[in-house]
């Protein structure tokens, strides 16, 4: 969340998600953000289906 927080949020369950209305991030960041994550909980697949991270 720290690379990126201005896109994600905690849940009621203590669960990282994404805002409602992210602002607009560059696709770079977002990707290293995603990356970081600690459980790999999430998952990257660009637009032809490959998976990026992780």
């Amino acid at each position: 969340m720290k690379v990126a927080a201005e896109v994600f949020e905690f849940d009621a369950e203590n669960i990282c998600t994404f805002k409602a209305a992210p602002p607009d991030i560059e696709r770079e960041r977002l990707i290293d953000a995603c990356d970081v994550c600690p459980v790999d909980a999430l998952i990257v697949i660009d637009e032809g289906g490959k998976q990026l991270v992780p």
